[in-house]
């Protein structure tokens, strides 16, 4: 039985989280902030997708309904605001935290651990939004001028323009336009889909897999520092897709800075960085979430190419930033391992060996396809090889770890079951 005080204290705290919902709820700041972003509302909502997965009990389902449900009704039937599916979705994933935060007061024991790292990634997931934002207008004051047209000189060079192409696939089918744009937008659902998954079957990689997911988008910001750049869209305008220049234009163009009044969020695209990484830590999990994974891969490199938000390259040089985030967050291995660190160089230097031939070489580039198209070949293979090692010797560690003779093992705590499974 809870002792009096005890019992007394939770009353107290989740009163306050009940109010604190409806205030958050109901106030203007978060009914602007979901019809103007494109994402809060799908990073919100994406909280119950961990909620669940955590928690797969209908009584968790229904009380995050009617939650909606009476902040809905509230909102728009006695403040009279408009119905928008951008503030319900809001509504769904501030219903789901309020549920869980009640259910981490009244919980105890592995129940409320197993939550709490369900709960504090989500918060974490969802918080990070509100840093991209002054982050990217700040790199727009450092740097007045971009890199585009070194970006848009190598796509050329390849002899090959697949975000002008795929730009004009994308004004003939709307329908593909809409799907990947749609995947592209949803982005916060395979992030959680994915983390939660590992929480589930390989809990001693959570920990890993929230940094990666997590900081990799601060990391992102550096390289955007390093090499300011918007993207074809930005630099073309109205242009864009039907009126790329000729390949012989393309070779005399003047590669210098240019003013392009928007985010410096090109290179790396840190959607494919986040989708390539899903996918990567996709390994192992069931078929069905593997097919989620390739589905968000696949659509997100339409999405980036097709709406002329990122060239080609940026895509490319994704690869080896996501392996650098992949090697520096891998904590089944230690720091002195050779496969760790050979991947995390292999990463870093191959992210910056990409500025700086993209800077200074393109000349190079120019003297035949062959080239450009050998270099994106390599940096994919390389990256491939790396990365399959690195995972190979981060099984290879579990495999000793458990193996091990339980005597010569530190003491760990026992892993958290999972409730309803």
């Amino acid at each position: 039985m809870t002792p009096r005080p005890a019992l007394a204290t939770r009353i107290v705290l989740t009163c306050f989280l009940l109010a604190l919902a409806l205030w958050i709820g109901l106030g203007m700041k978060l009914f602007v902030m979901a019809l103007l972003s494109e994402f809060l509302g799908v990073a919100l909502a994406s909280t119950l997708i961990i909620h669940l997965r955590i928690r797969p009990y209908l009584s968790d389902l229904l009380l995050v309904l009617a939650a909606t449900a009476l902040l809905s009704v509230i909102m728009f039937w006695t403040l009279e605001l408009k119905l928008s599916f951008k503030v319900a979705l809001a509504f769904l994933g501030l219903s789901s935290f309020g549920v869980m935060a009640i259910r981490l007061v009244w919980l105890q024991g592995e129940e409320r651990k197993f939550l709490f790292w369900g709960f504090v990634p989500a918060l974490l997931f969802s918080g990070s939004l509100w840093l991209y934002p002054p982050l990217l207008k700040l790199s727009k004051v450092i740097w007045p001028e971009t890199l585009d047209r070194f970006l848009y000189s190598f796509d050329a060079s390849l002899h090959f323009q697949p975000s002008f192409l795929l730009g004009m696939v994308f004004w003939r089918w709307h329908w593909l336009y809409n799907l990947s744009v749609g995947f592209y937008l949803s982005l916060p659902v395979v992030i959680a889909l994915v983390y939660v998954e590992n929480l589930r079957r390989r809990r001693e990689d959570a920990l890993s897999v929230l940094f990666s997911l997590l900081l990799l988008g601060p990391l992102g910001w550096i390289c955007y520092n390093c090499f300011p750049a918007c993207g074809p869209i930005h630099l073309f305008h109205a242009d864009f897709p039907f009126h790329a220049l000729s390949f012989a234009q393309a070779r005399e163009l003047q590669l210098i800075p240019v003013a392009v009044n928007s985010e410096r969020n090109a290179i790396p695209s840190l959607h494919m960085a986040w989708v390539l990484i899903a996918w990567w830590y996709a390994k192992g999990q069931a078929w069905w979430v593997k097919l989620v994974a390739l589905a968000f891969l696949v659509f997100t490199v339409m999405a980036t190419l097709g709406t002329g938000e990122h060239y080609f390259i940026d895509l490319i040089v994704a690869f080896p930033f996501t392996l650098m985030v992949r090697a520096l967050f891998c904590y089944a291995l230690p720091w002195k391992n050779r496969e760790r660190q050979v991947a995390l160089l292999t990463g870093l230097s191959g992210t910056f060996l990409w500025f700086g031939l993209l800077r200074y070489a393109m000349p190079f580039f120019w003297i035949s396809p062959a080239i450009p198209w050998a270099f994106v070949v390599a940096t994919i293979a390389i990256v491939q090889f790396r990365k399959n090692c690195l995972l190979r010797a981060a099984d290879f560690q579990r495999l000793v770890s458990s193996s091990a003779p339980e005597s010569l093992l530190p003491t760990v705590e026992e892993p958290i079951s999972v409730v309803g499974d």
